[in-house]
């Protein structure tokens, strides 16, 4: 079952046209809207995540043999992305975010990503020094998942775990560049998007790498992120 468009028609056996605004909405709404015209009764808009009494208690002990008491502030970070490097803020600021983070604000950071940021979350962590907790490439994905619940906040690239931390109503920044969050941003009232639109006039332009000078990210400097996060955070 699916919607006619794309060339798709053939391989399908339930076929649903689409109509006019359906696919400048988000993906969200484009899945919700094909379970209603199959005659399905839609949820509503909001994701959920859910966690065992035993993953809680797992990730609190990460959290302790870390050395971080439960009085500390936890910041989530994920400077990485998959696909290429256009959706990624760059390095440094996340690195010159997370410093300003401990010394002014009295918090630790923690560092998510995948197998393939393993390297990156390492350099920053060096680089940042006590205080900040290098995870990428440390644990699964559920793992991963509740860790971010532990999270006072998250700070984050266009990425899956972006949805996760908003499925679990993290106060969040969301740092954006190529992509179009129109389409495929944050489900959640505690989510803030950072993003300059018009530093580009290819923007969105949904590349993996960026041919010219990045600029729709490296115009976004720290202090505009750190504000937000600030009036983000509980």
């Amino acid at each position: 079952m699916g919607f006619t468009t794309d060339a798709r028609s053939l391989l399908l056996t339930d076929r649903i046209r689409t109509w006019p605004g359906l696919k400048k909405g988000h993906l969200v709404d484009y899945y919700l809207g094909l379970m209603t015209s199959a005659g399905m009764t839609a949820g509503d808009r909001r994701l959920t995540l859910f966690f065992t009494a035993d993953e809680h208690v797992a990730a609190r002990r990460r959290l302790h043999v870390l050395g971080i008491s439960p009085s500390t502030r936890i910041i989530g970070i994920n400077p990485g992305a998959t696909y290429g490097t256009a959706k990624r803020w760059p390095k440094e600021r996340f690195i010159a975010l997370s410093r300003r983070l401990i010394t002014e604000h009295h918090a630790c950071i923690l560092v998510f990503g995948g197998p393939g940021e393993a390297g990156l979350g390492a350099e920053i962590a060096e680089r940042v020094g006590p205080g900040c907790f290098n995870l990428c490439n440390k644990t699964r994905l559920r793992e991963a998942m509740a860790l971010i619940s532990c999270c006072h906040a998250f700070v984050t690239n266009d990425s899956g775990l972006m949805h996760v931390a908003a499925a679990l109503d993290i106060p969040q920044v969301a740092i954006i560049g190529p992509t179009d969050p129109v389409a495929t941003g944050p489900i959640s009232s505690v989510s803030r998007l950072v993003q300059n639109p018009g530093s580009c006039r290819c923007a969105p332009c949904l590349k993996v790498d960026c041919p010219l000078d990045h600029r729709c990210m490296t115009t976004i400097n720290v202090d505009r992120v750190l504000e937000t996060l600030m009036e983000m955070m509980p």
